[in-house]
């Protein structure tokens, strides 16, 4: 053990430790919260809503049971799928609105770019920002909300 101006370097070791592992905490919440916004964010008519099946798993119990209601109305709702539609999102950056450990709360921004397709002949490219919301669920990060809105914001 040495001290350094009065300080002991086990104690500055920890300190920094500490501030490691809510960073890479931090980071792999990021991580999730990007892969879930092109996940979410990218489905086709022709595809049947299964994008949103298939993210279940990350989610907390209210928002699958909400996103299944969702789906079954966007189901109910459909009509020609003989033209295809579909769009491709792909993350551009993300950056932590809020996140408390203990709590198990976080909120994070993530930025995307869109590709809207029509048929074969229609297109459209466009940024827009999803709100991610995060919260621990039996000990396990889940997405517990998302809505998109105008990137910019």
């Amino acid at each position: 053990l040495s001290t350094v101006n009065g300080a002991s370097s086990t104690n500055t070791a920890v300190t920094n430790l500490n501030v490691a592992v809510q960073s890479t905490e931090e980071q792999d919440l990021q991580r999730i919260a990007s892969s879930f916004a092109e996940r979410f964010g990218s489905f086709s008519n022709h595809s049947n809503y299964a994008n949103f099946e298939a993210l279940y798993a990350f989610m907390t119990s209210a928002f699958v049971q909400q996103t299944k209601n969702t789906v079954q109305k966007n189901r109910a709702d459909a009509h020609d799928n003989t033209v295809y539609y579909g769009i491709t999102t792909k993350k551009t950056s993300v950056r932590t609105l809020a996140y408390d450990a203990g709590a198990g709360t976080a909120g994070l921004s993530v930025q995307t770019l869109r590709h809207e397709s029509i048929g074969s002949t229609t297109s459209r490219t466009y940024p827009e920002a999803i709100t991610i919301t995060m919260q621990k669920e039996s000990g396990v990060w889940k997405v517990s909300a998302a809505a998109w809105g105008q990137s910019g914001q």
